[in-house]
């Protein structure tokens, strides 16, 4: 099981982890400061580093329990080999900034017209967020305290 470094500190930019398993392009590590995909939320990009290799992380992802960091290949790589993992700390973030802007509208949204947010899709540039509004009202929603 691959420890989530990142729910106890967000803001860790690199770390040393090991191998665990490789599966085609797939690495397996015993720990990890890389988010996966999920609630919404894209996962991490950055690289993986070993004896002066870089290994650009394509995606990550959570496969039936299993955190799996994609790269574009993983020739050189073995199991139990220690690496250094470095985040992608400006996209990192920048989804940090517009996950918090995702909550405090929608505790607006709450607060201000009994709503919840039913979905959302955050990226680093623009984002989507899905309220239960009965119907909308530009007119009423520009009046809020926004």
């Amino acid at each position: 099981m691959t420890k989530l470094l990142y729910l106890g500190n967000s803001y860790l930019k690199e770390i040393e982890s090991e191998i665990i398993e490789i599966n085609k392009k797939f690495l397996m590590l015993d720990q990890t400061i890389f988010y996966c995909q999920g609630g919404g939320q894209p996962y991490d990009t950055g690289k993986i580093i070993y004896k002066d290799k870089e290994y650009n992380i394509i995606s990550v992802k959570n496969v039936e329990g299993k955190i799996l960091h994609e790269l574009e290949n993983t020739e050189g790589l073995n199991i139990n080999d220690k690496i250094k993992c470095v985040i992608n700390w400006g996209r990192r973030y920048k989804l940090m900034r517009m996950h918090t802007a995702a909550h405090l509208l929608g505790a607006i949204f709450n607060s201000e017209k009994n709503t919840l947010i039913t979905g959302n899709q955050l990226d680093i540039e623009t984002s989507r967020i899905d309220f239960s509004l009965e119907e909308l009202d530009r007119e009423k929603i520009e009046e809020m305290n926004i």
